[in-house]
């Protein structure tokens, strides 16, 4: 007979829910911008704990593409804030600062 410990260690390898949650949450990391950094975050977390108790592809996916979501997140908001800010300024006819200093 199967002890009980090694029954609950196979239906935890089988389950593979927070694999799926963070293959999920990375696909939404990476098509929704500036939330991506949230989304990225989150299912890294979802992805790392299906890596460390049952590695499979659904982990490795979601460990990826979370990882693509949360640097496209954190480059989208580098270029919200110095482009978009610098074409806001520019409207408001306050002057350029990012050129200050440039001979």
């Amino acid at each position: 007979m199967a002890s009980k410990e090694m029954i609950d260690k196979e239906i935890k390898h089988k389950d593979n829910s927070a694999g799926v949650a963070g293959v999920i949450l990375g696909i939404l990391s990476i098509v929704s911008g500036v939330a991506g950094i949230l989304f990225g975050f989150v299912g890294f977390w979802f992805a790392l704990h299906q890596f460390k108790h049952g590695k499979n592809k659904w982990s490795k996916w979601g460990l990826i593409l979370t990882i693509i979501g949360f640097v496209l997140g954190i480059a989208l908001t580098i270029y919200l804030y110095y482009f978009v800010g610098n074409a806001i300024s520019n409207l408001q006819g306050t002057p350029d600062l990012s050129n200050y200093g440039a001979g």
